[in-house]
């Protein structure tokens, strides 16, 4: 279901997304199925997890991106803070 956002496209929270190359199917399907959730935040990860999330959202310009971190044992998780 739809929802609208209490928070204007400057004022969004940022929702990192990082898993285990094993599990990035299973990522993918969980974007597809909280789409309409995962949109209200600005969307931000490891290369490989921004490129699946910009062809999962193409088209669609409400989405916002924020910068992408490396993949890697020095990346990922580890770059979030």
């Amino acid at each position: 279901p739809d929802f609208s956002s209490f928070c204007g496209p400057n004022e969004m929270r940022y929702l990192a997304l990082v898993s285990h190359n094993g599990m990035k199917e299973t990522m993918m399907k969980f974007v597809i199925a909280n789409k309409n959730v995962l949109k209200k935040f600005c969307l931000t990860g490891t290369d490989s997890t921004m490129r699946m999330l910009r062809r999962v959202f193409a088209g669609d310009d409400t989405v916002m991106f924020g910068p992408s971190c490396a993949s890697g044992p020095l990346g990922g998780d580890a770059q979030l803070v």
